[in-house]
């Protein structure tokens, strides 16, 4: 009987052990199950974008938000769309996704407008990742340009072109540019006209304008510039002056830039100026180039040539002076455009112009705005120019002009 009892105490014993061991088997089958059902979720979420595979349009749930409306960092299960039409993502260095639209990438500074936040300036060290649905210019540290979608991720970026993929290192980018889907969107401009008049005691009529004319790519800038001064008293000239510049810059990185070709005409004829033609080339630095700032500075060289509009004559009525001279130059200035606020835009331009080997023949002119937005086309400016020529030529009388004219013009901006 004992025997009895302990062969069933035995078996009872390695039945209950028979039942742990399928019980753990169990287990351990269902644990691993569950991991590996974790990592693969995981490998086949969005956040691992798979950088052989174009972006393409997926759908999602929102966000979770906090009490302000706002995406929640903390909120890990959540993560954008591959990249779409629709909005550009920018993931930072925190976890935070941004939506919006990425403008441009300078000198590590992302412009980033978001519907939100309205618009944001970024340090691209604060950048984790983005994923880009718009066509942007990508330009790489060697000039090299990819347009098309990208995602950035793990240092890492891939770029969907016409041409197919292409990848580089995050290192490699040097900026980020709007892709223009027609020739048109490349140029940008503004005309500006202010105009008086006064009659009775004195019959007056006054007009000032300036305007410009701009094509810029990531590679070139082209810009045309003019501003001019009328002003008729009894019908007589009292004010009579034109400037119009060309300028063609190319970049040559992230900072300088070449200008091959710039040409500069003038006219003043109470400055005894009939024309003056100044042919040049310069070396350019940006001293900042961001979405508020922009600010040049450049040095060069050219030729001067010079027509007065009148000259003294002898008692034969021969002149005493030469009409024409031509000479070297040496020129150098300055353009700062500031975004103060977001209505409210100021610019500057400045040119020192230093005759060769007549250095007496110094040229000055400083022409500067306060733009108010009344609407996206329609500004309000104020704009105020200055011209100093040293040792103006005499005129036909004998009299010499005034060395300074100064102008204020107050008017209406057409922004294009």
């Amino acid at each position: 009987m004992a025997t009895a009892i302990a062969h069933r105490a035995h078996s009872t014993s390695a039945r209950r052990g028979g039942w742990a061991a399928r019980a753990y088997r169990t287990l351990l089958a269902i644990g691993l199950l569950i991991v590996w059902s974790g990592v693969d979720s995981f490998a086949g979420s969005d956040a691992a974008v798979d950088l052989d595979s174009p972006p393409v349009e997926t759908r999602s749930p929102p966000p979770a938000t906090d009490s302000d409306g706002q995406a929640d960092a903390g909120s890990a299960t959540w993560k954008p769309t591959i990249p779409d039409d629709s909005a550009d993502w920018v993931m930072m260095v925190s976890g935070e996704w941004l939506r919006g639209k990425l403008h441009r990438l300078r000198e590590d500074t992302m412009e980033f407008e978001s519907d939100e936040l309205d618009d944001l300036t970024l340090d691209f060290e604060d950048i984790a990742g983005f994923r880009v649905g718009h066509n942007r210019v990508f330009v790489l540290n060697d000039r090299t340009q990819y347009t098309g979608r990208a995602v950035m991720q793990d240092g890492r970026i891939a770029a969907w072109t016409a041409e197919g993929k292409r990848e580089f290192a995050r290192e490699h980018l040097l900026s980020i540019v709007p892709a223009a889907e027609r020739r048109l969107d490349l140029w940008d401009g503004k005309v500006s006209l202010g105009v008086s008049s006064t009659s009775g005691n004195t019959d007056q009529q006054d007009m000032s304008g300036f305007g410009y004319l701009r094509r810029s790519t990531s590679l070139t800038r082209l810009r045309f510039d003019y501003n001019g001064t009328v002003s008729i008293v009894s019908g007589s000239d009292n004010a009579n002056n034109h400037r119009g510049t060309a300028k063609y810059d190319v970049f040559l990185s992230e900072r300088w830039y070449l200008s091959p070709a710039i040409l500069d005409v003038f006219s003043d004829v109470f400055q005894n100026v009939s024309l003056r033609i100044t042919p040049s080339a310069a070396i350019g630095y940006h001293i900042f180039n961001t979405s508020k700032i922009e600010w040049d500075v450049e040095i060069g060289a050219g030729a001067q040539f010079t027509r007065s509009d009148s000259v003294p004559l002898d008692d034969n009525g021969q002149p005493l002076e030469d009409e024409d001279s031509l000479n070297g130059a040496l020129i150098t200035g300055t353009r700062l455009e500031w975004e103060i606020t977001k209505r409210i835009d100021w610019s500057l331009s400045y040119r020192l112009q230093l005759g060769v080997p007549e250095t007496d023949q110094r040229f000055q002119n400083l022409f500067t705005t306060l733009s108010l937005e009344i609407t996206k086309i329609l500004d309000v400016d104020l704009s105020l120019k200055f011209d100093r020529a040293a040792n103006p030529p005499r005129e036909a009388d004998g009299t010499i002009p005034e060395e300074n004219d100064v102008t204020v013009t107050f008017g209406f901006g057409l922004d294009f």
